[in-house]
């Protein structure tokens, strides 16, 4: 995975935690089960965009939560 990735599902998982649901109760917000979001999480799958701006929701940030302190190289 690229660092891009890496750094969506490590926000994901830190506001997660920070706010204290299991993944199975992000899930069933998302209409997903506990282990996409666990797929997520570990870096098994990839956040499309859809799933950011509803997570983003879910987790009652703005979409640039994900991107924050984020390094593009040029």
């Amino acid at each position: 995975m690229k660092d891009i990735d890496l750094q969506l599902v490590k926000r994901l998982r830190q506001r997660r935690r920070f706010l204290g649901p299991s993944q199975q109760e992000i899930g069933a917000a998302c209409g997903l089960r506990f282990q996409q979001i666990q797929k997520y999480e570990s870096a098994a799958n990839r956040l499309s965009a859809a799933m950011i701006l509803r997570l983003a929701q879910v987790l009652g940030v703005e979409v640039p939560y994900f991107y924050a302190g984020l390094q593009i190289d040029d």
